[in-house]
């Protein structure tokens, strides 16, 4: 498994700001756009990377609702590609799991249940 990086060395330390980027880049309506944006958090934006770490919860959220919004464009390139984000980076299906369940699932589910009650 590779090592977590830190991407504030390049961004700075507004972590927020950085996430509500992230998050309305991931909610374009323009298909690259999105690809683009999941693509750079499979690169520098890591579930498990010390900059989401660091983040306010209330960002993760936001990040993670916009995240999991791309599931309803029903495009598959997207899916995969959030699914990579939400499972890790191994190809092996039970450190997948692992992943998921270390670092993942609980944001999600959170995430959900607020999606949910909000509306």
């Amino acid at each position: 498994m590779q090592a977590a990086t830190d991407i504030t060395d390049i961004v700075g330390k507004d972590i927020g700001l950085m996430i509500r980027a992230f998050s309305s880049a991931l909610e374009d309506d323009d298909l690259l756009v999105r690809r683009g944006a999941l693509d750079l958090l499979l690169q520098s934006l890591r579930i498990d990377g010390v900059a989401f770490k660091r983040a306010q919860a209330e960002d993760r959220v936001i990040l993670m609702r916009a995240a999991s919004s791309v599931v309803l464009r029903r495009d598959l390139s997207l899916n995969r590609r959030l699914y990579s984000w939400l499972l890790g980076p191994s190809e092996d299906s039970q450190q997948q799991m692992e992943y998921l369940k270390t670092h993942s699932l609980q944001l999600l589910s959170h995430t959900l249940r607020v999606c949910i009650t909000v509306s």
